[in-house]
């Protein structure tokens, strides 16, 4: 994925929505109004998320799981052919699958998500877009 920051279009994201329950009853997916800027930073072996409102997504790409999120949650992550696949446990039952896919070039990042939660009937799917900010 390589180091860098993001500016992101988190709270413009694409979304697609098998939801049957009422929306009122289940927030909104984790950190969908807190990742509308990223700064990101990875080596070999871990990647860091800095999210706007200053908590940090820290992980081992390893694929085990470990505390992380200011210890609300437990992520797991791990590279894959296509980018950076992260898995984020939340104490209340939500789960979080994300999959980051950087641009040919670079200067665009796509991750889709995966959102179930209790209550919900049916997991969420949708998408958020990132361009590269140079800073």
């Amino acid at each position: 994925m390589g180091g860098g920051h993001g500016g992101g279009h988190g709270n413009k994201a694409s979304t697609s929505s098998n939801n049957d329950s009422d929306t009122a009853d289940n927030p909104s997916p984790p950190l969908l109004g807190i990742d509308s800027l990223l700064n990101v930073q990875q080596d070999a072996k871990s990647v860091q998320v800095a999210l706007s409102n200053s908590d940090r997504l820290e992980a081992r790409l390893d694929g085990s799981a470990r505390q992380s999120l200011n210890g609300n949650a437990m992520v797991q992550s791990q590279l894959t052919p296509e980018g950076l696949q992260i898995s984020i446990q939340f104490d209340d039952g939500t789960r979080l699958e994300q999959n980051w896919v950087r641009s040919p070039d670079g200067h665009h990042l796509t991750v889709t998500e995966l959102w179930t939660a209790p209550g919900i009937k049916q997991p969420i799917t949708f998408t958020r877009n990132y361009d590269h900010l140079d800073i």
